[in-house]
C-alpha cells in the first residue's frame, strides 16, 4: 500500500531510501538502489563479480573507475566507517591518500593486467600513509610513489597493526625506505617487494620497529651507494623476522640483501638471502647488532671487498642453527663467507 506517497508494507511505516520498494520474498522494506538481494527490482541478486548494488545495478565493489559508488579510493577510505571493509575493483588508481581509521582495502589482485588493482602514486608522494589502530590490506599493487619528506615511497606506516596479503610494493622510490618505510608493526603474507630504490638507504624496507614477512619475496630493490638494498634494519628495539622469505637480487654500497645497523633480524623457515651485490662489504648481510639463521640460508652473494656472505661488524653477532648455511658467496677479500668474529654455530663454509 502507500503511505506518505510511498511504498508501505503490511501497514507499517513508509519504506525509505532513494528508490523505496516493499518486496514482500524477503524482508519487506528495501531500497532498491542499494540492496544487492533486490537491486534495481524486487529479486534481482547481485553476486559473483558483481556482488553489490549502487544506484540499481549490480557492481564490481565499493570503489570502482565508473558506476560504482566511489571513483577514487581516498573518496571511499575518508567516507568509511570504523572498521569498514572497502573493495575495490580492477583499475588503475591514480592517487595518494592517508588512512586514519580502522579499515579493510581489498583488492582484484597484485599484478600488472587489468583484472588487477593498482594504486598508482604518479610520483606526487606515499602511495599510501598508514596511521590507524588496525589497518589491513589485501590484492593490491602500490606502485609510482615517491616518499613524502623522503620516507617511504610505497607505504609509510605508523600503524601498531598493519597487516598486508598478496601484495606488491614495487617501482616506488624516496630516500630512506622506497618501498616501505615501518616505524610500528607490520605483518606482510604473501608479498612481493620488488624494483624499489633509495638514495640513502633501505631500498625494499627501511624499519625501524616490528615488520615480519612470511612467504615473501625481496627482489631486485637498490639503495644507490648507501647500505640495505633489500631491508635496511636501523633502531635498537628493531626487529626483523623473514619466515620462509626470499631477499635476492637486491644492490647496495654495504649490506645488499640486509642490513642490520642496530635490532635484530631473524631467518627462519627456510629463508634465503641469495644474489645480492654490495660494492663494498657485506653481499648478503651487514650486521652490526643481532643476527639468526634457524634452518635459513646466505648463498651467493657478492661484495666487492669484504663478507660476500656475512660479515660481522665489530661486537655483532650471527648465530646459525638447524642446519643453517652459509656458503657460496664471492668477496674482494676472503673468506668469502663468514666474515669478523662472533659467528656461533656450524654451517660457514
Amino acid at each position: 500500500m502507500c503511505i506518505e506517497h510511498q511504498c508501505s508494507c503490511g501497514g507499517g511505516a513508509a519504506c525509505r531510501g532513494n528508490t523505496p520498494d516493499c518486496c514482500p520474498a524477503t524482508v519487506g522494506c528495501t531500497d532498491t538502489d542499494t540492496d544487492p538481494n533486490n537491486c534495481g527490482t524486487c529479486g534481482h541478486t547481485c553476486s559473483g563479480a558483481t556482488p553489490l548494488c549502487w544506484g540499481g545495478n549490480c557492481v564490481c565493489g565499493d570503489v570502482c573507475l565508473r558506476g560504482c559508488q566511489f571513483t577514487s579510493v581516498s573518496a571511499a577510505v575518508n567516507a568509511a566507517a570504523q572498521f569498514a571493509t572497502v573493495t575495490i575493483c580492477a583499475g588503475t588508481y591514480l592517487e595518494t591518500f592517508a588512512i586514519s581509521r580502522d579499515i579493510t582495502l581489498i583488492g582484484a589482485g597484485d599484478g600488472t593486467g587489468t583484472r588487477d588493482t593498482i594504486l598508482q602514486g604518479g610520483a606526487a608522494g606515499t602511495v599510501v600513509f598508514s596511521n590507524a589502530q588496525h589497518v589491513t590490506l589485501r590484492g593490491l599493487r602500490i606502485t609510482g610513489g615517491l616518499g613524502g619528506g623522503s620516507i617511504g615511497g610505497g607505504i609509510h606506516n605508523t600503524s601498531p597493526n598493519l597487516t598486508m596479503t598478496g601484495c606488491t610494493v614495487a617501482q616506488n622510490t624516496a630516500g630512506i625506505g622506497g618501498g616501505i618505510f615501518n616505524s610500528g608493526n607490520a605483518d606482510l603474507h604473501n608479498c612481493t617487494i620488488s624494483g624499489n630504490a633509495a638514495s640513502n638507504g633501505g631500498g625494499g624496507i627501511c624499519n625501524v620497529g616490528t615488520v615480519s614477512l612470511t612467504d615473501c619475496l625481496l627482489d631486485g630493490n637498490g639503495s644507490n651507494s648507501n647500505p640495505g638494498g633489500g631491508i635496511y634494519n636501523t633502531a635498537a628495539t628493531a626487529t626483523v623476522t623473514l619466515d620462509n622469505t626470499i631477499v635476492r637480487d637486491n644492490n647496495a654500497s654495504s649490506g645488499a640483501g640486509v642490513y642490520n645497523e642496530r635490532g635484530e633480524v631473524r631467518l627462519t623457515r627456510g629463508s634465503q638471502v641469495t644474489g645480492n651485490t654490495a660494492a663494498l662489504q657485506g653481499g648478503g648481510i651487514d650486521n652490526f647488532a643481532t643476527v639468526v639463521l634457524d634452518a635459513s640460508s646466505v648463498t651467493g652473494n657478492v661484495a666487492g671487498t669484504a663478507g660476500g656472505g656475512i660479515i660481522n661488524e665489530p661486537g655483532a653477532t650471527t648465530t646459525l642453527q638447524n642446519g643453517s648455511t652459509v656458503s657460496g658467496n664471492t668477496a674482494g677479500i676472503t673468506p668469502n663467507n663468514c666474515d669478523g668474529s662472533g659467528f656461533s654455530g656450524p654451517g660457514c663454509a
